[in-house]
């Protein structure tokens, strides 16, 4: 077991992760004094080591007498194992690092011919939601397991580490169940994902992680919707409510009237009634999307909006809105008439919270130009 102080220059300070594969601590270089991650395995085995942008770049490595290591470049964030546990994600969040997860060992595959390990502790998430790989130099056994790992770590996001070894069709279909929005057709088409790994031969990851990919894309892209719809659903109901809510009623006694009263009266308790089964049906649906996820919205003040059709261009700095909320970015921004356009995407992020701008604080931007955000939903 590595022990503090065994190698001069890289120093572990905490275990992060402990796998079949090795070791993954945090730790500082004493000499650059800078933090660092270390990896350690006890085999003594010839490693090849890449380069790209989607892993935690290698800085250094070598062994011991009982120990081989590799020095990672330390960026903030957490093992995605570690940020799970802190708050599980919904089917359409676990589906959407699934779909990450695939783009990295897809690209890994066809660039390096590396076929790396898909699970939550082979995974770091950094503080602005960026996946990126962290054993990057041990390959999976020619990927028979490809699919089964993918849902594997889709389970595990969801559910939390299992207390016991789970079938892949169970985890499908508590997978499947946690969803509102017709979980016959999730978990159908989660199957047919997975069935594929049975029929694929051997050398055929590629083009599995392909199918994959969008697969997975177009699964998460129809939760979206549907989500979206049903939010669509509500608003509308409940603005008919309203309407039905304002109408005055007539100060006629004629039974004409009453009988429209009436009417009305029985049709508001209906649209009520209508709601409260809708709510009550939709309340998962509702905590985490709205009509917004549906279109980017473009908001620009008006003195913004006044400089830019009087021709005035001079340029503004770009402040750093990310980590503030939505409604402080919005008046940051709206002060030093910047205009903007804002998209929500799924991160691991606080809701509502602004990860991600462009272009990138302390760059120039034209009154005519737009600053980008992304806001975790």
């Amino acid at each position: 077991m590595i022990k503090k102080g065994l190698y001069e220059r890289y120093i572990p300070d905490a275990l992060l992760t402990e796998t079949s594969k090795g070791c993954l601590f945090s730790g500082h270089d004493a000499i650059l004094k800078r933090d660092v991650l270390l990896y350690t395995w006890q085999r003594k085995e010839i490693k090849s080591y890449i380069h790209a942008p989607s892993i935690l770049q290698i800085l250094d490595s070598g062994e011991t007498n009982e120990e081989q290591y590799v020095v990672l470049e330390h960026v903030r964030g957490v093992t995605l194992t570690q940020a799970v546990s802190d708050r599980p994600l919904t089917l359409k969040e676990a589906l959407a690092m699934a779909i990450e997860m695939v783009k990295i060992t897809r690209a890994l595959l066809e660039e390096y011919s590396r076929l790396i390990e898909i699970s939550t502790d082979n995974f770091w998430i950094t503080e602005q939601g960026e996946l990126k790989a962290i054993n990057s130099w041990d390959t999976d056994s020619a990927g028979e397991s490809l699919l089964s790992s993918l849902f594997t770590a889709m389970h595990r996001m969801m559910f939390g580490p299992p207390t016991l070894e789970l079938p892949v069709a169970h985890m499908i279909e508590e997978m499947s169940l946690s969803q509102t929005i017709d979980p016959f057709f999730i978990r159908k088409s989660l199957t047919s994902i997975w069935k594929r790994e049975k029929k694929s031969g051997p050398g055929q990851s590629a083009v599995q992680l392909a199918r994959t990919l969008e697969d997975l894309t177009a699964l998460y892209t129809y939760i979206k919707k549907a989500k979206v719809q049903t939010q669509v659903g509500f608003d509308s109901l409940d603005e008919r409510a309203r309407e039905e809510a304002e109408v005055p009623l007539s100060r006629s006694t004629g039974p004409t009237n009453k009988r429209k009263t009436g009417g009305r009266q029985v049709r508001r308790l209906a649209i009520v009634g209508v709601l409260i089964i809708a709510c009550i049906a939709g309340i998962v649906t509702l905590k985490n999307d709205s009509v917004e996820s549906a279109k980017s919205q473009q908001p620009v003040s008006q003195t913004g909006r006044l400089q830019a059709a009087n021709g005035q261009t001079a340029a503004s700095i770009v402040p750093d809105v990310t980590g503030m909320t939505l409604d402080q970015a919005k008046q940051q921004l709206d002060k030093q008439n910047i205009r903007y356009s804002y998209y929500l995407q799924s991160s691991l992020r606080s809701k509502g919270t602004v990860f991600k701008q462009d272009p990138p604080a302390g760059s120039p931007i034209k009154r005519t130009e737009e600053l980008s955000l992304w806001v975790s939903e």
